[in-house]
């Protein structure tokens, strides 16, 4: 399975320089034409669309395991913060680009950081699994049963604590009498490992065999995920710089633009009159959108989900200092590689 998913990465990631590339040409060139407006939606629009394939793209993609765990949803209080922010740096900045980034980063980091404690909570429990099932056959080849299995594991063997906390509900329920060994925390794996124990025990304790064969199971789930996120961990290093090369090409485009306004003789020019009088908050606007959607797409990339906005966060602190350090650029650029006076 992963095999088949990993060359369609590498795709991911040339079309992630290429929109980084030929974007901010297609914004710059048609922000003064005729039908700017409409260039511009389309622009925008094509820009939605490719997200939504690319997610649709890697979600068939990915190797498919379980149901897949409970997503963290936006609370309504993030929600309305965020509103509020936007609208206080709106009436302040009087622009569009600038609140809409400020707002984008606020959300990204308090739901980020909700999101990305629980991508860490699923590790914590995940990754102690095959060898809890291997401590528990053990166990069930000196003739304990599954229950005692249980007891005895988390007694005498070491786990982390977040791992150790949730048996020990399981291990509580034990101590009232109850024969149910099954799970509700929200990670499928997790959950998925007690319903077979729970089956295993009630069919009549099941074998060491069988609970080996279920630890090497898990163990190779856990391994095939890992093996994904180390390698496409590439995309992460092209999320931090596309913004980067995304404002790079528009400077460069600008000065471009702004040396053969200077240097072209009255009355005749090749290019439109105001075409170095780019919009510039909708060319800002643009690679504020370009940085969240590959930010957006490699983390579905990477962890299968969406919720560690943590790294949308920073990517789009990025975008905002290459914005903000925009005409400087252009200034340097035309100065330094187009010789400008």
């Amino acid at each position: 399975m992963l095999e088949c998913f990993l060359p369609k990465a590498e795709g991911l990631y040339n079309s992630a320089i290429f929109s980084s590339v030929i974007m901010p040409i297609v914004v710059i060139v048609s922000s003064n034409s005729r039908s700017a407006g409409i260039m511009q939606a389309l622009a925008f629009s094509s820009l939605i669309i490719y997200t939504v394939a690319m997610a649709f793209f890697i979600e068939d993609s990915r190797p498919k395991t379980g149901l897949g765990n409970v997503k963290v949803k936006p609370k309504i209080s993030e929600i309305i913060l965020t509103i509020m922010v936007f609208t206080v740096a709106f009436i302040i900045l009087k622009n569009l680009w600038l609140p809409i980034t400020i707002a984008l980063i606020t959300f990204s980091t308090i739901y980020g950081y909700r999101g990305k404690s629980k991508l860490k909570e699923a590790r914590e429990l995940e990754e102690p699994l095959p060898v809890f099932v291997r401590d528990i056959a053990d166990y069930r080849a000196t003739g304990k049963s599954i229950y005692q299995a249980i007891v005895l594991s988390l007694k005498e063997k070491e786990y982390n604590e977040r791992f150790k906390k949730e048996v020990m509900v399981v291990v509580n329920k034990l101590s009232l009498n109850s024969t149910d060994l099954r799970t509700d925390t929200g990670i499928w794996l997790f959950d998925y490992v007690f319903d077979c124990l729970d089956l295993i025990q009630k069919s009549g304790g099941g074998s060491t065999g069988i609970l080996i064969e279920l630890a090497n199971m898990i163990e190779d789930i856990i391994l095939e995920k890992e093996k994904v996120r180390r390698e496409t961990a590439l995309a992460s290093y092209l999320t931090y710089i596309a913004p980067v090369l995304f404002t790079l090409v528009s400077a460069s485009m600008l000065a471009l633009l702004e040396t053969i306004a200077l240097g072209t003789s009255s009355g005749i020019s090749i290019f439109p009159v105001n075409t170095f009088q780019v919009e510039r908050d909708w060319l800002y606007l643009m690679i504020v959108a370009n940085t969240f959607s590959n930010t957006y797409i490699t983390g579905l990339l990477k962890e299968g989900s969406y919720e560690n906005m943590y790294l949308t966060s920073i990517t789009l602190a990025i975008a905002l200092a290459c914005i903000l350090q925009m005409d400087n650029m252009v200034h340097i650029l035309k100065t330094t590689v187009f010789g400008a006076r």
